[in-house]
């Protein structure tokens, strides 16, 4: 019993500060340059870059776009018969997460991976940055 709290204790923590790394997208979008990521899947520019990050003696470029949280709600428009209808809306929750793209020096994807922070450079685990 000790060992699976433990466990479980572990994987709470660890779930809940770490970055995850969308797989599809980093299948999709590896070796890819971050510009065409910007034109075709994001649509906006970043809210935060970070250049030159140093995690394990590999350079990396740090790219995070913010995305707003919305809950779906229904609300009761009316009645015609024995219909009922209802219209979606979408209700913003007033938290959002970030969606990092990790990149090469020269602008190469290397992973998508997203947080509930806005922190990037932290999440992913900056340890210095370099002089451009």
């Amino acid at each position: 019993f000790k060992r699976l709290f433990l466990l479980s204790a572990a994987v709470v923590l660890l779930g809940g500060c770490a970055t995850t790394v969308r797989i599809h997208d980093t299948v999709r979008w590896r070796g890819k340059d971050v510009s065409e990521f910007i034109v075709e899947r994001a649509g906006r520019m970043p809210d935060i870059v970070r250049y030159n990050c140093v995690k394990n003696k590999e350079v990396r470029n740090l790219y995070a776009w913010r995305i707003a949280l919305y809950d779906v709600r229904q609300a009761y428009v009316g009645q015609q018969g024995n219909v009922q209808y209802y219209q979606n809306y979408k209700h913003y929750t007033g938290e959002h997460t970030y969606r990092i793209v990790v990149t090469d020096t020269d602008g190469t994807i290397v992973s998508v991976r997203d947080t509930a922070f806005g922190n990037a450079d932290k999440e992913y685990g900056c340890e210095e940055y370099r002089q451009p």
